[in-house]
């Protein structure tokens, strides 16, 4: 149930943007397409044992509607055949970390969100995520700062500019063992004047990124305003890595790793990732599906979402079923 579509990429990539808004498409800001490959048939078999197993809890990518990400950026599908040959190990021998770096001052409750976006990445990517001591939004000078009242906002926001963030603050404190250096703040972001804002910023395979909690709701209203915050917070954080770890968009399936132009198109994208992405995960760190689906259910249960973990203990079942078909024999090649 997969279906191939061939567009140009025309993405707005600054740095590899994640989710933007109100961007300007230029022709010096595209990036070339993944090179359309023959994938060897170990990469052929296992999707298709993936795409098999999952089909009924994944859905294939609905056409885009103006306003939406896709109807706006037209990109090509990175298939794991062409991210493992570009990128066959997601963490490397020295840098094997993940690095959480706050800027600025955070409420009580932004601060626990933080923490438990941390555990969710080491889960979520298999990989340890250390949180740094918060350094002061003072080192962003005013002239990479500015205040604006965009379309449907009610007041004016101050936003940091992200790509001072990570080229001046992340880039010389790089941690020598850092797979990935993320920035986290509480201030709304813009690469540059070209775009209203954008909820998060990684380099498609380089090491930096940075992602604001400003948009995604108040959590210190009540405990729905927080598990709101918190689900789309880890969202954000996981789709953002997923950048920095060499993921593109993906446009063929519902998937975490969708493109967002707006709040609305970022909350009804799934918490998930795709077949798709599932093999880049699996391939590229070396980590068996049920295995990794376990630990996230067991994540789920424990922050009170069951129907998330339902989800996966679901995907684990459909998973060893299809395997035992496999072995018995009833699959035909």
């Amino acid at each position: 149930m997969k279906r191939s579509i061939f567009l140009v990429l025309s993405a707005i990539i600054l740095l590899a943007i994640g989710c933007t808004v109100g961007a300007t498409i230029t022709s010096k800001d595209k990036e070339p397409c993944p090179e359309v490959t023959v994938p060897p048939k170990k990469y052929k078999d296992h999707l298709r044992y993936l795409e098999s197993s999952l089909d009924s809890l994944h859905h294939i990518k609905s056409n885009p509607i103006p306003g939406e990400w896709l109807y706006h950026n037209r990109e090509l599908q990175q298939y794991p055949h062409q991210f493992l040959q570009e990128h066959p190990n997601i963490l490397e021998e020295k840098r094997n970390k993940v690095y959480i770096q706050p800027i600025g001052s955070f409420s009580k409750e932004q601060t626990e969100i933080l923490k438990t976006t941390s555990e969710y990445i080491s889960v979520f990517y298999h990989v340890e995520c250390i949180i740094l001591d918060s350094i002061s939004s003072s080192e962003i000078p005013e002239e990479n700062t500015r205040m604006v009242l965009l379309p449907g906002d009610e007041f004016k926001r101050k936003q940091f500019q992200t790509t001072y963030i990570m080229n001046e603050i992340l880039q010389p404190k790089l941690p020598k063992d850092a797979r990935a250096y993320m920035g986290f703040t509480n201030v709304d972001l813009y690469p540059n004047d070209s775009y209203n804002f954008v909820f998060g910023q990684g380099k498609i395979g380089g090491y930096l990124g940075i992602y604001s909690i400003n948009r995604l709701g108040f959590p210190e209203w009540d405990s729905t305003a927080y598990r709101q915050c918190l689900s789309r917070t880890l969202k954000l954080a996981t789709h953002e890595l997923g950048h920095i770890f060499g993921f593109r968009h993906c446009v063929e399936y519902e998937c975490l790793m969708n493109g967002s132009n707006s709040l609305q198109e970022s909350d009804n994208k799934p918490y998930y990732l795709c077949p798709h992405d599932i093999m880049k995960v699996s391939q590229g760190l070396e980590i068996e599906e049920t295995y990794r689906f376990e630990k996230i259910a067991d994540f789920w249960d424990k922050h009170a979402f069951p129907e998330r973990a339902l989800f996966y203990r679901s995907s684990i079942r459909l998973l060893k079923k299809y395997a035992n078909r496999i072995d018995g024999g009833i699959h035909n090649n």
